[in-house]
């Protein structure tokens, strides 16, 4: 089964007893003991003498690991490593009887690019489920043949004969589909699939109207599809054995193979079906990783060979590798922590929003259910002239008079030719005359 390198778009071949290929050119030292995968987005991970080794896509430089295994899984990017009953490179998995998962012939297809990994600890068992582990999160699934991630929290399998089954968005198919495989162009799910009697096909995973044909029924094997530069790309292989001139890719389905109309039984899509995934998880999900961090170990290999190790110059050169590579891990350690913090400063958010009552300056229950606004009553001022300040002032009313208003004049005879004022005990006698 060809593996698609999601972030080179390189395609790797090599089933047990073939030399390992990417691309069609042949990589290692020769023949593998067992299938070949991607260990991150520049390494190859296979068999050198039942020996577990990787090799440098680019140099061709092989590096032994060590240990036995039978069955591989290594997610590109991410996910650890797991075989036979010994501790993967990425984790302490420990699994028995050897299979890792009923994926066709091999484990390729049980993980995903994000670091989700899919295994049946009890292989020989039909009635142990398929778990799938992410980030040290856990699902379970049915055992089924088939089993392909496209990423946590979106899978596909061989329900049946001719019959598909989903974890997350179920997709359109036509019945009959089998080994199928999911890829995300952009925002868009697609389906491909080997439907018998017509060949490797491809179509929109939500209401197609129409269906690609790939490669006609009988001339295909092991194939695999992505997402790759915004546009679907597949590969396959013509043999069974995953020999290197033995590669297919097509980068561009769409624009590239013929199209016909979907059948009128085709069975719908769009449903979320399978068990839910954490709420944190969804957000997870969505980080799209450009790879791993460059390793700078490999680098000792030619510095070694070339047999002058003693001098100043190569003795620099080692400490800068081995100094490089310890940041590397410093660094690792500083985000993981940075995404532990952030994580559980989101949660104290949601707590404090959903559960503490809250002062606000509008009314905010849709958002804060425990909120109360808080108002001006009489005689009351808010101030929010200062940015993220409020200041609250009170208003004193004025005194009231309770004088009547009028004016004082003197009492009069009414004469208004010859007017005389009116005395009393030698003073003027004066009236208040009110104006209202």
């Amino acid at each position: 089964m060809p593996r698609f390198n999601p972030v080179t778009g390189q395609a790797v071949m090599g089933v047990a007893g073939t030399q390992p290929s990417v691309d069609g050119v042949s990589k290692g030292s020769g023949v593998s003991g067992s299938p070949t995968v991607w260990l991150d987005s520049a390494h190859i991970l296979h068999q050198v003498g039942d020996i577990l080794a990787k090799t440098h896509v680019a140099s061709n430089v092989t590096t032994i690991l060590g240990g036995q295994i039978n069955e591989l899984s290594a997610g590109c990017c991410g996910t650890y490593l797991a075989w036979g009953a010994t501790p993967g490179l990425f984790g302490a998995k420990v699994l028995a009887l050897g299979g890792l998962n009923r994926v066709i012939t091999d484990a390729r297809g049980c993980n995903s690019p994000d670091g989700a990994i899919a295994y049946i600890a009890v292989r020989s068992s039909d009635l142990s489920p398929t778990i799938v582990q992410y980030k040290g999160m856990q699902v379970e699934l049915p055992n089924r043949y088939g089993m392909h991630l496209l990423k946590w929290g979106q899978g596909v399998w061989n329900e049946g004969l001719g019959v598909l089954g989903f974890w997350g968005t179920s997709c359109a198919y036509i019945p009959g589909a089998q080994y199928a495989k999911i890829a995300k162009v952009g925002s868009t799910l697609w389906i491909v699939y080997d439907l018998p009697g017509i060949g490797l096909i491809a179509h929109l995973a939500i209401n197609p109207t129409v269906y690609h044909l790939i490669s006609a029924d009988g001339t295909f094997f092991h194939h695999d599809a992505i997402g790759y530069a915004g546009k679907l790309a597949t590969c396959h292989s013509t043999t069974t054995g995953e020999g290197a001139g033995n590669l297919v890719k097509v980068m561009d389905v769409v624009a590239t193979c013929p199209s016909f109309p979907v059948p009128v039984d085709i069975v719908a899509g769009g449903a979320i079906v399978g068990p839910a995934i954490p709420a944190v998880a969804e957000v997870a999900q969505e980080i799209k990783l450009a790879g791993k961090y460059p390793e700078f170990a490999d680098l000792k290999i030619p510095l070694a060979q070339s047999k002058q190790t003693d001098n100043a110059l190569s003795q620099v050169v080692a400490t800068m590798i081995d100094r490089l590579t310890q940041g590397q891990s410093v660094t690792a350690r500083r985000i993981e922590q940075v995404k532990e913090a952030g994580s559980r400063i989101a949660t104290a958010i949601e707590d404090r929003t959903s559960k503490a009552s809250i002062h606000t300056k509008f009314d905010d229950r849709l958002v804060l259910p425990n909120s109360v606004q808080l108002l001006a009553g009489e005689n009351i001022i808010f101030d929010d002239s200062v940015a993220g300040k409020r200041t609250i002032s009170a208003t004193v009313p004025p005194p009231v008079d309770t004088a009547p208003e009028g004016y004082w004049t003197p009492l009069t005879d009414g004469n208004m030719d010859e007017t005389q004022l009116i005395f009393a005990a030698g003073e003027c006698i004066a009236v208040f005359v009110p104006t209202l």
